[in-house]
């Protein structure tokens, strides 16, 4: 995300990662899978400090 920001010329910023680990990640036939391939990404925009 870093890379991204960066590119398209914004400062890299703060990045705060959280993780809901593989916990209930069980298919219908019970099947153990990573279910929650999902990310929020919020931007948090402001005025430069001077």
């Amino acid at each position: 995300m870093t890379k991204a920001l960066r590119a398209t010329g914004l400062p890299a910023g703060e990045v705060d990662l959280t993780a809901a680990g593989q916990s209930g990640s069980v298919t219908a036939s019970g099947d153990n899978r990573p279910l929650r391939r999902r990310a929020d990404v919020t931007l948090k925009l402001s005025s430069p400090r001077k």
